[in-house]
């Protein structure tokens, strides 16, 4: 399973709705016979990154992301 995103508003951050969130997901993606759960955080997002971990969730890589925009 592949989370490209997720983001609880600050204004209703630190009450558990994250964590129900990854619980669900992980619950979804165990029942349907996937193996695990992959997910991409911006690498200034802090914040969230120490949320991952705290759900057990390892970093495995930084990477940067390119984009060239035509005039």
């Amino acid at each position: 399973m592949n989370i490209a995103g997720m983001v609880v508003d600050k204004e209703y951050r630190r009450q558990g709705i994250g964590k129900l969130l990854i619980q669900e997901a992980e619950k979804y993606t165990y029942n349907i016979g996937y193996k695990g759960i992959r997910l991409t955080s911006g690498w200034d997002r802090n914040d969230a990154h120490l949320f991952y971990e705290k759900c057990g969730f390892l970093n495995r890589k930084n990477q940067k992301n390119y984009i060239k925009l035509f005039p």
